[in-house]
């Protein structure tokens, strides 16, 4: 049942076949969708007061973690063309929360870098989330929650390494 309690694997110690585990991981990824596009969930996650959108949020936290990115490395992580990058960025800009400039190194790219404003927004809302998440977990044991960060960092690389394998975004 999706949402259960109930352990992966059987309560004897059994393990799952390979496609009984794919079958469940697919109803549990398809559940995190439709619990994290939840208004309720997507407010709960960000700060008070905040308007950044998911997306904006994204964009904020690679460039607050990774420093300034261009314009086309921008996106290519987010797996869209440029033209849309571009109208993310306008909103973000217009808020005050990047700013962009020309590339020193190529006058013909324009980098982004978040402004202030837009470092202390990214925080609030990683406090916000870290927050969430935390009431979340507060039955956990510590075991738990270093076991489904380790299978869950395994899970989002092969993830990556899909999507860069096979050419699709």
């Amino acid at each position: 049942m999706i949402g259960s309690t109930q352990p992966s694997a059987g309560g004897d110690g059994s393990r799952l076949s390979a496609d009984t585990a794919s079958g469940r991981l697919e109803e549990l990824v398809s559940s995190l969708t439709r619990l994290a596009s939840r208004e309720r969930l997507r407010r709960s996650l960000v700060a008070d007061g905040s308007a950044l959108s998911p997306t904006d949020a994204w964009l904020m936290r690679y460039l607050c973690e990774r420093g300034p990115a261009r314009m086309s490395e921008l996106a290519a992580w987010q797996g869209v063309d440029r033209s849309t990058m571009t109208t993310e960025i306008r909103r973000l800009e217009r808020a005050e929360l990047v700013a962009r400039e020309t590339d020193p190194d190529d006058r013909r790219a324009v980098i982004v870098r978040p402004t202030p404003a837009g470092r202390a927004a990214h925080e609030a809302n990683r406090a916000a989330a870290a927050a969430v998440i935390t009431d979340i977990l507060a039955t956990w044991t510590e075991a738990e929650r270093d076991q489904l960060i380790r299978s869950f960092d395994r899970f989002v690389s092969g993830i990556a390494e899909y999507l860069e394998g096979a050419g699709r975004e």
